[in-house]
């Protein structure tokens, strides 16, 4: 049984000024409650922002799994999607440049209508699918997951 199994977080890039976006709320919620504790309530709420919403960027990553004759591809909590092995009727290894192919990362559509799933650059697999849909997944060893779906594929 041809099994693959990778999760992929978002880059040091995006992850890194998140973290900084966030002790920087920490550090004006701090200043807030000493300097004006009667009104703390309301900075709670603003300040709040600043620090969930980019701790919560970071959150997302992409699982891409394959067991047996079947690829799951996840972007946790978001979306996911099975493909039978046998519906992709070609698969290659494309380099891909998240903002400049797809406009960012995550689940998104690019210019030529294949749907990334992408937490980072690097070599992606393109899958074509039976009825022409193609997504494009990006995992640290591509090449990898395009013998492992191609070894599935001749044993279905």
């Amino acid at each position: 049984m041809n099994t693959y199994h990778r999760k992929v977080i978002a880059g040091p890039a995006l992850v890194i000024p998140m973290i900084i976006t966030s002790l920087i709320g920490f550090g004006v919620l701090f200043a807030a409650m000493r300097s004006r504790p009667e009104e703390v309530g309301g900075m709670l709420v603003i300040v709040a922002a600043l620090i969930v919403t980019p701790l919560l960027m970071c959150l997302p990553h992409v699982r891409v799994r394959l067991s047996g004759d079947t690829l799951f591809l996840r972007l946790w909590p978001l979306w996911k999607k099975s493909i039978q092995v046998d519906r992709i009727h070609s698969l290659k290894i494309v380099p891909v440049k998240p903002l400049a192919d797809f406009g960012g990362i995550g689940i998104r559509l690019g210019g030529e209508g294949a749907t990334g799933l992408l937490m980072r650059g690097g070599d992606g697999v393109e899958l074509t699918l039976d009825q022409g849909r193609r997504y494009v997944v990006v995992v640290p060893d591509a090449e990898v997951l395009a013998r492992r779906i191609t070894a599935a594929q001749k044993q279905a």
